[in-house]
């Protein structure tokens, strides 16, 4: 996200806390107000996310606004885009009706299509994008940074197991 351009203001991460927290605060509570500003709710399911209550929580959350946000018509609607990363099945996300998962596997042509219904979503809610940026930072994302990223996330499973 920062290579592409966008500011820190400009996106949270629930499990990534050093900037948005604050301590002494409840964090739902913070969560949710942070989501009822949220243009683009980017859900991206792991093996881990499904074991944690509070992920479920969020995306129960983001469901709620999107609803709100349909009923009245002045409200800009919230965007989600359900992103899924093997060995999560597609099945039980797309039975959340949230829009069809990608699937994050090691195939490029699914990280470049993540990385355009991110642009297109982002886009609609009114965020500037500057091509070059994005261009840049989607071949990163692609060739090397998802890449690696999986191979850790499939290391830190095969850990586990062993």
């Amino acid at each position: 996200m920062k290579a592409a351009g966008l500011g820190s203001g400009d996106y949270f991460c629930s499990s990534q806390t050093p900037y948005w927290f604050t301590p002494g605060k409840n964090d739902a509570s913070q969560i949710y107000g942070l989501l009822d500003q949220t243009a683009v709710f980017l859900q991206l399911t792991t093996k881990v996310f499904l074991e944690r209550p509070n992920c479920l929580l969020e995306v129960g959350y983001a469901i709620s606004r999107r609803r709100r946000d349909q009923a009245d018509r002045l409200a800009s609607r919230l965007q989600m885009l359900p992103v899924v990363v093997p060995p999560v099945d597609f099945e039980p996300i797309n039975m959340m009706r949230l829009g069809t998962a990608i699937s994050l596997d090691g195939d490029a042509k699914n990280v470049n299509l993540f990385a355009a219904q991110l642009r297109k979503l982002l886009e609609q809610s009114g965020h500037p994008i500057h091509d070059d940026s994005w261009t840049a930072a989607t071949g990163q994302f692609v060739n090397d940074g998802w890449p690696k990223a999986l191979s850790e996330y499939r290391k830190s499973f095969d850990d586990k197991a062993t």
